[in-house]
């Protein structure tokens, strides 16, 4: 019998890397389970593919990698002087090493075609989740657990912002494919009306709404030329307006926004916006205290502790501060802080073309700059199963070739 030589294996691992990888972008809206399980086989061949040099090559070519790989190393170093429980900074641990996987997406994803194939692998997954969260409308699928239609495989808040640029996909596709035949088209019209009714209708979760306006706005921006441009925009900011003034629910949600803003008391802060606003203030006021390295990986649920004397209160705001920005400032400190603001800012220079391939990456950029105002992005589990694949795949985007 004879056995496979060195450069074979190589080549097969790294094969089985790429394939993996593109399970795991399908993975993003349909299953947890085979996230789980394409990243650890995505890992295992990216560990045994050899070509260290050419990888090497590639994470120097491209400085995200290089920006996320020292904000991890300063998140676990942040250990030495953590002031989290061993329960807390277990867990963050368990958490932030997912970062990991960009550095790694980013040396499988060497070509377009690689890229390509991982995009088609996102919208097949989101097309199989619009199907299960109307067919969950009609009948009980016996594979899904919960019965409510907007918390297919995700929660609701990920999978609205998931569909949302799903939808900027659609758009791009439907533009890109504008000499395809009809069946193409009306078959993306359909699925960007589907996803559309999803995220207002059955998740009704307002960054969703947000997420929709900012990625389909961009898409239509960078892709239409300057003649049709505005009155593309206006067409979507007017389609926007239609669906709030014609959805009594989505007006309500708007309503409530409101009406949290206006009602906040800082001793009472049950409201969902209400609580943010604390959790933001007390928060700033902690990042203070330790300015330069924070209070170390794990520390926030201890940290916040103090200001959150509701039990009840703290069991949803002693987690995270639902923004991102204050979340690593008050953990790693400015020094935190600013490799995560030089990680975005490396991925906008490297985007800065406007030609097809980097389109959808300002997308998705674009809405975790903006969700993370909200939203702990690189944190909660079900942002962290979204936006670390769409992030890494985003910070892989070759130059233009002129």
């Amino acid at each position: 019998m004879e056995f496979p030589s060195f450069k074979q294996i190589n080549f097969h691992a790294e094969s089985i890397a790429r394939w993996a990888m593109v399970a795991l972008f399908f993975s993003l809206a349909t299953s947890r389970s085979l996230f789980a399980m394409s990243a650890f086989v995505m890992i295992l061949a990216w560990s045994f593919s050899g070509k260290w040099h050419e990888k090497l090559t590639t994470l120097i070519d491209k400085p995200a990698a290089l920006w996320i790989t020292a904000l991890v190393a300063w998140m676990y170093l942040s250990i030495l002087w953590s002031e989290g429980s061993t329960e807390s900074i277990l867990y963050a641990a368990n958490v932030q090493w997912q970062l990991l996987l960009i550095p790694i997406i980013i040396t499988l994803a060497i070509d377009d075609r690689w890229i390509d194939k991982c995009w088609k692998a996102f919208a097949i997954g989101m097309t199989v989740l619009i199907f299960h969260i109307y067919l969950m409308q009609v009948i009980s699928i016996p594979w899904v657990y919960s019965t409510d239609p907007s918390c297919v495989f995700f929660n609701a808040l990920p999978q609205s912002i998931g569909l949302a640029i799903f939808s900027a996909w659609c758009i791009r596709e439907f533009i890109c494919s504008f000499k395809s035949n009809i069946f193409i088209k009306l078959l993306l019209i359909f699925l960007f009306v589907a996803s559309t009714y999803s995220i207002f209708q059955v998740s009704q979760q307002r960054l969703g709404y947000l997420s929709w306006l900012l990625g389909c706005s961009v898409v239509l921006f960078l892709h239409l030329r300057s003649q049709i441009r505005w009155m593309a925009l206006a067409s979507m900011l007017v389609l926007f307006c239609s669906i709030i003034f014609i959805s009594p629910k989505i007006q309500g949600r708007f309503e409530q926004a409101k009406l949290d803003v206006q009602s906040y008391d800082y001793k009472n802060n049950y409201t969902s916006i209400g609580m943010r606003l604390h959790m933001w203030t007390t928060g700033i006021n902690s990042v203070f205290q330790s300015p330069v390295i924070g209070h170390g990986l794990g520390s926030y649920p201890i940290v916040s502790s103090n200001n959150f004397k509701d039990p009840v209160m703290c069991e949803v705001a002693c987690r995270h501060p639902h923004n991102q920005y204050i979340f690593y400032a008050l953990e790693f400190g400015f020094v935190g802080l600013f490799l995560f603001l030089l990680l975005l800012k490396s991925i906008f220079l490297r985007l800065r073309s406007s030609d097809e391939s980097s389109v959808l990456p300002l997308v998705v950029v674009g809405i975790l700059v903006s969700a993370s105002f909200a939203e702990s992005t690189l944190w909660y589990r079900g942002f962290m199963y979204l936006f670390v694949p769409l992030l890494a795949i985003s910070s892989a985007v070759n130059p233009r070739k002129d």
